[in-house]
């Protein structure tokens, strides 16, 4: 397995190796977009995006590896909420990637548009790619998709969906991400101890700035049942 496909398992363990990977350019590149994938799902934006901007630097003048950069650019950007940034950069892409690439940028559109609002560009779409991992992302965006737009046991299906997923084949981050969003759902349709129960299982596993969504998530829903 290599860094980025172990990404979703375990981002602590990627984020320690990637310091010692040497070799040619491309080598250098994929070690710093894996450890930049290993800070999004830490919560650590900033820094993956500080590593993405080295990536830019010596992948100059190599469009395949520039092209890579910039899609996982597309979703710390996303993840962060630069929502503008990141829907200007995967529209830029898009004709550049295809396969599980193309599935990649599509999961994070789907997410930077759904946090937006803007769901009439966004068909709750799932991916046929053979990797679980965006399988998942996608599953996770489609579940987000619903929940903005209201149709909460279709997000609650697409979310269980991807949190089963997670847990066959080990994708500890995409667990924690669905059971969050799985919570989120739970307190928009008023169901907040199921939502209060969910932030707190997966609240010791967070750190950074998903660690702070979470309990951003976790004091409105506090608020919504009169418990401020």
């Amino acid at each position: 397995m290599n860094l980025i496909d172990l990404v979703s398992a375990e981002p602590a363990r990627v984020r320690d190796l990637t310091p010692s990977v040497g070799g040619g350019v491309a080598a250098r590149v994929e070690a710093l977009r894996a450890r930049a994938m290993a800070d999004k799902e830490l919560g650590e934006f900033t820094h993956g995006l500080a590593s993405l901007t080295e990536a830019q630097r010596i992948s100059a003048g190599d469009e395949s590896l520039s092209v890579l950069v910039a899609l996982t650019r597309v979703g710390l950007l996303a993840a962060r909420g630069d929502v503008t940034a990141a829907l200007h950069l995967a529209d830029r892409i898009e004709p550049l990637l295809s396969g599980d690439d193309l599935e990649r940028l599509r999961a994070n559109r789907d997410c930077a548009l759904a946090c937006r609002g803007v769901l009439s560009e966004l068909p709750a779409r799932r991916s046929a790619s053979a990797d679980p991992a965006v399988r998942a992302g996608r599953l996770i965006g489609s579940g987000l998709v619903h929940a903005y737009a209201g149709r909460f046991d279709a997000a609650e299906g697409a979310l269980q969906a991807a949190a089963a997923l997670g847990r066959r084949h080990e994708l500890q981050q995409i667990v924690l991400m669905a059971l969050h969003n799985l919570g989120f759902v739970a307190a928009r349709r008023g169901r907040l101890p199921l939502a209060l129960a969910l932030f707190g299982e997966v609240e010791p596993e967070l750190t950074g700035e998903r660690l702070a969504q979470c309990r951003l998530d976790r004091a409105e829903a506090l608020i919504a049942a009169g418990l401020a």
